[in-house]
């Protein structure tokens, strides 16, 4: 999937280049992403907690397409209390979130405008 079939094409996930860091370019992001998966520690040697910032984009109507309805609203609702969950306080860059991982084995990633959603890329290249 991530051959481009032409050379000024490239393949990028929803919400890649767009995470707060518009400003700053695709390529600041694959250099921030690339710095973090050196430097960060193997998941299974991460304290079992689990991350979330996913709850900064909430939408007013359920997404169509999701017979769970508004999946963001739900997943803070239910887990907004569990002692294993932290929900970043406030945005931050990709590269601040990106360490941030060293604190946590997991990442939630709930659907966003569509199924596949930047976090689960990241979360996946950062172990």
């Amino acid at each position: 999937w991530n051959t481009p079939t032409h050379p000024r094409l490239t393949i990028t996930p929803i919400g890649l280049p767009s995470r707060g860091n518009k400003h700053l370019g695709l390529a600041w992001y694959e250099r921030a992403l690339a710095a973090a998966i050196a430097s960060l520690p193997p998941a299974t040697e991460r304290p079992i907690r689990i991350l979330c910032n996913a709850h900064f984009a909430m939408y007013e109507f359920p997404v169509s397409h999701s017979p769970w309805g508004n999946t963001r609203m739900r997943m803070q609702e239910v887990l907004a209390s569990h002692p294993l969950v932290h929900f970043q306080k406030q945005r931050s860059l990709a590269n601040e979130t990106f360490a941030s991982h060293a604190g946590f084995a997991f990442e939630l990633c709930p659907e966003g405008t569509g199924l596949d959603t930047h976090r689960f890329y990241e979360a996946t290249a950062l172990g």
